[in-house]
């Protein structure tokens, strides 16, 4: 079941920072899932058609699995976790996005979805 997950002006994301982006993923009862063995990809893009602008991938590329999965949403702390570096948005004007979590091993799906606005800051 895919979340929306829109990262606002509210996440301060500036273009040349450091970022994690965390995702509990959830079936459609709100269950957290075990997402221990799974392919995910995240990616930043200008529109749905465009080439990403950024993306990260699981098997050391970006993104991780952390904390321990328990069926229970109180105490599940499993989340699939992407990590942008500073050089990444470095050449990536701000302004408005979208971005997508996706699993890539079968079934394939779309994790989470949403905008994103990365900002400029003054210095």
């Amino acid at each position: 079941m895919s979340i929306t997950a829109d990262i606002t002006d509210d996440h301060e994301w500036f273009v040349g920072e450091d970022k994690t982006i965390a995702f509990h993923v959830k079936d459609a009862s709100g269950v957290p899932v075990n997402i221990a063995t799974w392919d995910m990809e995240w990616a930043l893009k200008a529109n749905p058609d465009s080439v990403a602008l950024l993306s990260k991938e699981t098997g050391g590329d970006g993104i991780t699995v952390t904390g321990a999965y328990n069926v229970d949403p109180v105490t599940n702390t499993q989340r699939a976790v992407v990590t942008i570096d500073d050089g990444d948005t470095e050449d990536i004007d701000p302004g408005e996005y979208i971005h997508a979590l996706k699993k890539t091993n079968d079934p394939k799906s779309v994790l989470a979805d949403g905008t994103v606005t990365l900002k400029q800051a003054a210095l």
